[in-house]
């Protein structure tokens, strides 16, 4: 006699979702960390360089706005949990409008200075002047 597969309870389940995901990013975002650990100490001077030209304060901003909207994701599904429709919609209009903002303040503001200052690598203008001059190779 076969048995029938015993319900899983949403908090196991839910559970078993979420160690997942530190797993899938520490894979994507690990081998940026490995990259730069690997790359920094080949091009001190490059690395500087750049992180000299960055513009810091919209770094700051889109980092205090993916916090924010990370928030009201989470105060989201609280609202949803408890059954308050009304709130989960305003918290992922929320969500959605400073995702939005994120994405003007990077391609409208900082990657347009990156690309007029021939920062990209990727430009016809772009020049590195330095002990290494001509970029870095990570392999």
């Amino acid at each position: 006699a076969s048995r029938a597969p015993r319900p899983v309870s949403p908090a196991v389940t839910g559970l078993a979702g979420m160690s997942r995901f530190p797993a899938r990013e520490g894979r994507v975002f690990g081998g940026l960390v490995r990259c730069w650990i690997y790359a920094r100490p080949q091009n001190l001077a490059g690395f500087d360089a750049g992180a000299g030209a960055t513009e810091l304060w919209i770094g700051t901003l889109n980092t205090v706005i993916l916090l924010t909207s990370s928030l009201i994701y989470s105060v989201g599904l609280a609202f949803a949990r408890v059954g308050n429709n009304r709130r989960l919609i305003q918290c992922c209009l929320g969500a959605i409008g400073l995702g939005l903002a994120f994405m003007a303040l990077k391609f409208g503001l900082e990657w347009s200075d990156d690309f007029a200052k021939s920062l990209s690598p990727v430009g016809p203008g772009f020049q590195f002047t330095g002990p290494r001059e001509g970029g870095t190779r990570l392999v």
